[in-house]
């Protein structure tokens, strides 16, 4: 319908910017609701040639959702929980629900998606695209990990619903436009928290070293000197 596509210039300004330092200006902007839909859409871009230019909550720091007069395919109102097996650990999610509103909604149930990235804005869609990590990686690995099945729509309009990860994950979009995912998902875990410092940075590596062979430990994460006094810490590694 009309209210999924625009080529208001309010629009088209928004959608001239990721989280790069680019501006690239598409021609107009449509938000899918369907795989179905995004067929049909890749098919009429493809027969006329059309560039297209797929998103999700424009994450990307190398213009990866972005282009110059081009069709931005984005995924944002495809953003639902389509169902939850509690028992088994599985989840059905549509590719534009973000990670921050997909564990807002599993955190009543006391469980969670465990791969945290840096943006927490990003979709599901964007992280099987990227092959994503998160700070707890060290233990839990990239997205393939969590990753049952996936369906999406090529750049001809052939829709595909497969377990063959590799069609998708890390391809950073080529594949098509990913419009579902299978995933696995966990208990919310009980963590502790530790903090250690030093004045010298050689000193602090050389803990890390021992920690990364805790096999306890869920994620270690850094924090410089003037960041530690931002937030209240004494001026240490």
């Amino acid at each position: 319908g009309t209210e999924n596509v625009s080529e208001s210039p309010l629009d088209l300004e928004a959608y001239s910017f990721c989280s790069s330092d680019s501006i690239l200006k598409p021609s107009t902007i449509i938000w899918p609701r369907s795989l179905e839909q995004v067929r049909r859409l890749m098919l009429f871009a493809n027969q006329g040639r059309a560039p297209v230019v797929l998103r999700g909550s424009g994450t990307s720091m190398s213009d990866g959702s972005i282009a110059d007069n081009a069709i931005v395919l984005c995924s944002e109102r495809m953003n639902k929980i389509l169902k939850l097996d509690i028992k088994n650990k599985i989840i059905e999610v549509e590719a534009g629900i973000k990670i921050d509103d997909l564990n807002a909604a599993l955190r009543a149930l006391n469980v969670r998606f465990p791969l945290s990235p840096i943006n927490q804005a990003q979709t599901i869609g964007g992280m099987i695209a990227l092959n994503c990590v998160g700070k707890e990686s060290h233990s839990l690995g990239r997205m393939d990990a969590w990753l049952e099945e996936v369906e999406f729509a090529d750049g001809t309009g052939k829709a595909f619903n497969t377990r063959k990860k590799e069609a998708v994950v890390g391809r950073e979009g080529i594949s098509g436009f990913i419009t579902k995912a299978k995933l696995r998902i966990t208990e919310l875990p009980s963590i502790s928290v530790d903090i250690f410092s030093s004045g010298e940075l050689s000193e602090l590596l050389g803990q890390v070293r021992n920690l990364k062979r805790d096999k306890e430990v869920f994620f270690l994460e850094f924090i410089d000197k003037k960041t530690s006094q931002e937030i209240g810490f004494e001026s240490a590694y």
